[in-house]
């Protein structure tokens, strides 16, 4: 959700701006403030229904004068022009309008896919009852090929509607990041200047911040890994608060997923052996951590560039079906549990190891017992988890319980049936989608039949 802002009253030189991001800070939510000529402050601001309610809160207090109000479209500037002009300001050695463009761009990002998420969330199907489509031609079909079809008109319907209806609409209307920006993006390079900027405008903990966060998406065989590695020890040696950072673990990777706050807290619970803390924010982090996937996994939705005739339509719609399932596969990744400068892909696992111990620690066996179940499931191959089953149903005597009564969560199951329906649909794509040059060898009808089955989530996994 998103809300734009306008505060009168006398809200410059006052620090207005400073405790501003701190209350957003407090709250989890990101957005801009700006003084206007006119000696008001505008801004916006994205985040949780709940926490922007607590953030309108902050901003209606009497003193402020506060004014709900669209910001004016001269005010505001595209992604593209945002990466141009601070593109521009690096290049000539103008890191503070740099690091004014790029932090503006990265914003201006993360409140577009926020728009883009709840509208696709608001659109999937089956929640588009609103926006089924009375079609006379469409009624008494039940072959897959029309209902598919069906579908996908109804949801670009409501999406439509969604985008149009929308309060901050024009965030819709801005031109799409061009391939150059959006790479610039999606392989955080964009982090690789604003570390350099960073670092000139003297701020070392935000350049060793940003160059944590690049390398967040990279491997040690990645050519990058080695020079940025070489920045960030130079930095922990030029800045005494880096080198303190550093040696506190407390580095900040700026595009961590929003369940990591609970699940850094959970970890710290726990290794202070307060385990009904650690209970409290492991399930908060679990949560999060399926809302956050879904988020992700909701912006990889895209309509092919152009359908070259109506026959070939099944082959593009296959390849574009293979192109956004590899974007979900890569969410896993973005989505990792990181605490310490550590990352683990296998988040649920992960949670589920420290909510069996603290369930455990905390007399609350059953509980402790259906987490071990659950990770015995979806990891088999894990000894420690099948120990620790093994132990829980021997001691279930102990507590009048049954092994009846052990029960895989059904939230992590889904979870990881998801997965693994997504790596089944990427190796039927790779097995019998070919190259693009060679579509014109392809018979439709197998194609058709390939679509309509990865389209279909129940037939392709069994759990």
């Amino acid at each position: 959700m998103i809300i734009s802002f306008e505060v009168h009253g006398k809200v410059q030189r006052v620090f207005f701006r400073k405790y501003t991001k701190k209350a957003a800070d407090e709250l989890g939510i990101c957005g801009w403030v700006e003084n206007t000529k006119k000696g008001t402050v505008i801004g916006e601001a994205s985040g949780p229904e709940d926490k922007l309610k607590e953030f309108e809160n902050f901003l209606s207090r009497k003193v402020f004068g506060y004014v709900y109000a669209q910001v004016p479209q001269h005010l505001l500037r595209g992604i593209n022009e945002l990466w141009t002009e601070g593109y521009e300001a690096y290049s000539r050695n103008d890191y503070a309008e740099a690091v004014r463009n790029f932090e503006r761009l990265l914003i201006s990002y993360r409140m577009q896919n926020n728009l883009l998420s709840s509208c696709h969330h608001k659109c999937h199907i089956p929640n588009v009852e609103f926006t089924k489509l009375q079609l006379a031609s469409f009624e008494d079909l039940d072959d897959g090929e029309h209902v598919f079809f069906k579908n996908l008109l109804e949801q670009s319907t409501c999406l439509k509607d969604c985008f149009l209806e929308h309060p901050f609409a024009r965030l819709m209307k801005e031109k799409k990041p061009n391939y150059s920006v959006q790479k610039a993006i999606d392989s955080y390079e964009i982090y690789n200047y604003l570390q350099i900027s960073y670092h000139n405008l003297k701020d070392g903990l935000k350049a060793a911040n940003s160059a944590y966060t690049f390398l967040s998406l990279r491997s040690k065989d990645d050519p990058a890994w080695d020079d940025m590695m070489h920045n960030l020890e130079f930095y922990k040696g030029a800045y005494r608060v880096v080198d303190q950072a550093i040696k506190e673990e407390k580095l900040v990777n700026y595009e961590s997923a929003m369940y990591n706050k609970h699940y850094k807290q959970g970890v710290e619970s726990y290794e202070t052996n307060d385990y009904k803390a650690c209970i409290e924010h492991m399930e908060k982090a679990l949560l999060e951590f399926f809302e956050d996937s879904n988020e992700c996994e909701s912006l990889c939705f895209k309509m092919p560039r152009d359908f070259d005739s109506l026959q070939e339509s099944w082959t593009h719609l296959a390849h574009m079906e293979m192109e956004v399932n590899e974007c979900r596969i890569a969410c896993r990744n973005k989505m990792a549990a990181e605490v310490w400068s550590k990352r683990n892909a296998d988040t649920p696992q992960e949670i589920l190891h420290y909510l069996q111990f603290c369930y455990f620690q905390e007399k609350h066996i059953l509980k402790g017992a259906n987490a071990a179940k659950t990770l015995s499931l979806i990891a088999p191959t894990d000894q420690t988890a099948q120990r620790n089953l093994k132990y829980y149903e021997s001691v279930l005597d102990e507590h009048s319980l049954s092994k009846s009564q052990l029960l895989p969560r059904q939230d992590v199951i889904n979870y990881v049936k998801k997965t693994y329906q997504n790596d089944n649909l990427s190796n039927l794509a790779n097995r019998t989608l070919l190259r693009r040059e060679d579509l014109a060898e392809i018979s439709t009808e197998p194609l058709r039949d390939q679509i309509i089955r990865l389209m279909s989530e129940e037939k392709l996994v069994k759990v």
